[in-house]
């Protein structure tokens, strides 16, 4: 019980910094974006490990394609940033 809230929690914070990623322009907080990101790929790929149940098992899928999306968006951001 405890996992499934811990991962959907991390999914909903997850996908309010990707709608707050791509509002600003700017690379500030970027650091509290990479934090968010990399915790939630350690907590989803310990759950994939960890022998649970399946609706863990879809949470943690979920949360780790999220995850990705937001990392993907952190890297177009900062390349933009950068070279642009």
């Amino acid at each position: 019980m405890f996992k499934n809230i811990l991962l959907a929690v991390v999914s909903l914070i997850n996908l309010i910094f990707i709608f707050l990623i791509q509002g600003h322009q700017s690379v500030n907080h970027i650091d509290i974006h990479i934090i968010v990101a990399a915790l939630a790929v350690i907590l989803s790929v310990l759950f994939l490990i960890v022998r649970t149940t399946r609706l863990n098992f879809t949470l943690a899928i979920i949360t780790l394609l999220i995850a990705a999306v937001h990392i993907s968006l952190i890297v177009m951001h900062i390349y933009n940033y950068v070279y642009a």
